[in-house]
């Protein structure tokens, strides 16, 4: 089974917010919800699987792009 659009976006929020509330909330949740629904999510195999992926294409293209054009955008970015 296919993820629907808000698992989705709630995969592709959790890699950035690492926090399931917050990645509830930007994936369209109700706020009052959230909470419940970003454990929810991150009990579910297939959004696991789907947040593992996403991580593991970061990881690889980050090898990719080698060491010093990732500091390099990282300090474009300000971090």
């Amino acid at each position: 089974m296919a993820l629907n659009d808000k698992q989705e976006k709630f995969a592709q929020a959790y890699i950035l917010h690492r926090n399931a509330t917050e990645a509830a909330k930007t994936a369209g949740y109700a706020t009052s919800s959230a909470y419940n629904q970003g454990y929810r999510n991150l009990q579910n195999g297939e959004i696991k699987e789907r947040i593992e992926e996403l991580e593991n294409n970061i990881i690889k293209n980050l090898k990719i792009l080698g060491k010093e054009k990732v500091m390099e955008l990282i300090k474009k970015c300000g971090f």
